[in-house]
């Protein structure tokens, strides 16, 4: 499950022109959707590699804004530097987007959705209780 799509930032943060620009790799004219894709797919990755240490990745739906709003910001990150520089606002955008996600990971913002459960601190091995040993090495020594 995706986060976002390619709709989310184009036209609202990306003229269709420009995402042209910057993915039609056949020159067909053409926003290559492959390419849109992947970048979505990468800022995901990015986002979860951070976020896994607070919450169950990927993120169930409703996914949150602060969720969509990094990925639409990483993404287009992701589409700029294919190909040109990437401009400042793109960058500190990226940039901030990141912050957050640390942010995230360590604990300091929250996504206002459940975390994942904690880890058990007790030992996957089984533990018994019962009556003292019958046999052991003192009562059986001779043996």
């Amino acid at each position: 499950m995706s986060y976002i799509t390619q709709a989310d930032f184009v036209p609202g943060q990306m003229t269709e022109d420009r995402l042209v620009q910057l993915t039609d790799d056949d020159k067909d004219s053409v926003a290559d959707a492959g390419v849109v894709a992947k970048a979505i797919q990468d800022a995901e990755a990015e986002i979860n590699g951070y976020v896994a240490t607070r919450y169950a990745v990927p993120i169930a739906a409703p996914v949150p804004d602060l969720v969509r709003k990094l990925d639409i910001d990483i993404t287009i990150y992701n589409v700029w530097r294919r190909r040109e520089k990437v401009p400042e606002l793109v960058r500190t955008a990226y940039e901030d987007a990141v912050k957050k996600l640390e942010g995230i990971a360590k604990g300091t913002i929250t996504l206002g959705v459940d975390p994942a459960p904690a880890e058990s601190t007790k030992s996957s091995a089984g533990e018994t209780m019962g009556d003292e040993r019958v046999f052991t090495r003192d009562k059986l020594g001779s043996f």
